[in-house]
């Protein structure tokens, strides 16, 4: 026992039907436990790798399949999102049009369209991020370490509020290959497939408050592995 106190952040984006949960997707933040009991994050996936990779029950340790990284297939950008079908205000189509043009077009100057000056994100792991700089700071480092990223929203929903708020949760993955220099260690050439969870607050066609959660543990070992 380390005596020390953690904060850790998970997000369960749920599928109810009659009142009972049926299908789950739970993201965390493990490296928000992990740093504060003051464990070395890379030798103890390395070492995770090890036991799992030795367990004598044959069970399945990760994704056996990266698939295609859209990035990859020719020397074409992504194409453009389709226009929304409906008139007005579609949050769903702000949302993906959002996390396709900034991650997938790398189109940074594109944030201040979506997002407002006096913007807020909590990321991992444990960190709080003021400000449209410092979320192009948090974007760039994680598109130097994988140079062709690629982020597919999987599905949205949300809520609005009687002030014209929504508030929106997404499910997303995040696919890559280890190329670049940075807090992930040396390049390693790894695919990485990752599930994110987003949570947002959009008001006045802005989105003003967000809390991205993903597992930078999980990913560690996926660069670990020897297969």
């Amino acid at each position: 026992p380390t005596g020390r106190s953690i904060t850790r952040y998970g997000i369960a984006h749920c599928l109810v039907k009659e009142n009972r949960i049926v299908e789950e997707w739970i993201a965390r933040d493990e490296m928000a436990m992990i740093l504060p009991l003051g464990l070395d994050p890379h030798a103890l996936a390395r070492r995770r790798v090890e036991i799992e990779t030795n367990r004598q029950d044959n069970s399945p340790v990760g994704p056996l399949s990266q698939g295609d990284i859209i990035r990859l297939r020719g020397q074409e950008p992504p194409p453009p999102m389709p226009e929304p079908e409906t008139e007005g205000f579609d949050v769903d189509y702000f949302v993906r049009r959002a996390f396709h043009e900034i991650w997938n077009w790398r189109l940074l100057n594109k944030i201040a369209d979506y997002y407002t000056p006096r913007h807020w994100a909590y990321v991992p792991p444990n960190r709080y991020l003021y400000g449209l700089g410092e979320y192009k700071a948090h974007i760039l480092s994680l598109l130097a370490a994988f140079s062709d990223l690629a982020v597919h929203v999987d599905h949205v929903c949300w809520v609005q509020d009687r002030d014209g708020r929504y508030r929106v949760a997404i499910r997303w993955t995040m696919q890559g290959t280890h190329d670049g220099p940075g807090w992930y260690g040396p390049p390693t050439g790894k695919r990485v497939r990752l599930l994110g969870i987003t949570h947002q607050h959009v008001e006045n066609e802005r989105i003003t408050r967000e809390w991205i959660v993903f597992d930078q543990f999980a990913l560690l070992k996926q660069l670990y592995r020897s297969d």
